[in-house]
């Protein structure tokens, strides 16, 4: 995906899937604006059930969530955790929509009386079990299979019109091992294991597109964890070497045609100061509750994507862009027809194997517009919440683009 063709212009909503047949509503006549799938494509993990962990902190999960300002989350169903049963309600609550794990041990109709009951309308999607392939349970093979069928079949019974998500796996191709798995959208756990998220990102994604059929994918777990002690487990990566690539992983699953993307956590579960358990430090907030600068950047991302300069009659004129290295690049409109460009360099800002930062150095790089456009904001949001540069008016601009994603926006 290097060079400047990876381009989104729009996104289709989500339509019925031959075979599945849960995704109910047709896509609209008219694509939506594709800023607003890109912002409705993000979700983070939560652990609302790890009573012992900083998830029991519930007031204070809900306002990290509200700060954030994502649109959807991902946790397990509801059933046997009345710290579980709270917190997705409150979730619910506040319009957050909610995709909930199942259980094999865990009837279908049980199920989907816990959802409706708990999230209700809320309720995104349900989910396969996770990752049986590293269970040691022998046969599971034909008990999933079994599962989903009584699962899917008990969804339309019930006329539950949400997304059945497939069930995610250590290795993606069991979805290619495992004949007539009942689902409407696969779920992937791409884990870039403290690389550059834009290559293992994109090559898991097309394995998964000949495993899966076609359907569409959903990542339901990916990130960093920030255990630089660690001697086992993925390689980890420094708290500020996650906040540039958390943001470029977003796009970039984004840009690969994946519909949802959950940031795999929201908290630290418990304090490890000596950093040596990789478990407790996938989060974008620490133990203590303090949020880490990846936390941050995805907040000052998602903000920057909503806040337009103000509508244009008609949406305003892509730029090309000259400069010397390969660059990946996402083109958002607005409902109000603004756009916002999404410039970054595939780089590597961190050593994975002597656990030291890289210095990407910086690249110049120009935008030239066809016409002037109006209101040119620069955002860097891994740095800062506020801008970098404003222009009232502009025909070309020039940028120097170091490691972290640069968005422009304008009308």
């Amino acid at each position: 995906m290097h060079g400047l063709g990876v381009v989104v212009l729009g996104v289709l909503a989500l339509v019925p899937l031959t075979g599945g047949g849960l995704l109910a509503k047709p896509a609209p006549p008219k694509p939506r604006p594709s800023a607003v799938v890109f912002l409705n494509s993000v979700g983070i993990d939560l652990h609302l059930a790890y009573g012992n962990t900083t998830y029991s902190r519930r007031q204070a999960v809900l306002g990290l969530l509200r700060e954030l300002d994502v649109r959807h989350v991902h946790d397990a169903v509801p059933l046997e955790s009345d710290g579980l049963v709270k917190g997705l309600r409150a979730i619910a609550r506040r319009r957050i929509g909610v995709t909930l794990v199942t259980r094999l041990k865990f009837g279908p109709q049980s199920v989907i009386s816990a959802a409706r009951r708990v999230v209700g309308a809320r309720l995104d999607g349900l989910e396969g079990p996770n990752e049986l392939d590293l269970s040691r349970q022998q046969d599971w093979r034909p008990h999933l299979v079994s599962y989903l069928r009584r699962l899917h079949k008990a969804m339309a019974k019930d006329r539950l019109r949400v997304p059945l998500v497939g069930p995610s796996f250590f290795d993606e191709s069991y979805y290619g091992r495992i004949p007539n798995l009942r689902y409407d959208a696969a779920s992937l756990h791409p884990y870039p294991g403290g690389l550059p998220p834009e290559d293992p990102l994109a090559q898991q994604v097309g394995r998964m597109r000949g495993f899966a059929s076609g359907r569409p994918q959903w990542v339901t777990e990916t990130g960093y964890h920030n255990a630089l002690g660690a001697l086992s487990g993925q390689p980890p990566v420094s708290e500020r070497a996650a906040a540039t690539y958390l943001p470029r992983l977003l796009l970039a699953a984004f840009a690969n045609g994946v519909r949802r993307t959950f940031i795999y956590e929201l908290l630290d579960e418990k304090p490890d100061p000596a950093g040596l358990d990789p478990e407790q430090h996938f989060g974008l907030v620490r133990a203590n509750l303090s949020p880490k600068p990846a936390f941050f950047a995805i907040r000052n991302l998602l903000s920057a994507v909503r806040s337009s300069p103000g509508s244009a009659p008609t949406p305003a004129p892509i730029p090309s862009i000259s400069t010397a290295t390969p660059l990946d690049r996402v083109v958002l409109t607005r409902g109000d027809r603004s756009r916002v460009i999404a410039i970054w360099r595939p780089v590597s800002v961190w050593n994975q194997k002597l656990r030291m930062p890289v210095n990407p150095g910086a690249v110049p790089a120009t935008l030239v517009w066809s016409r002037p456009v109006r209101d040119v904001t620069v955002f860097r949001p891994t740095q800062s919440d506020q801008p970098t540069m404003r222009m009232a008016s502009a025909v070309t601009l020039g940028l120097s683009l170091e490691g972290d994603v640069v968005l422009v926006s304008y009308h």
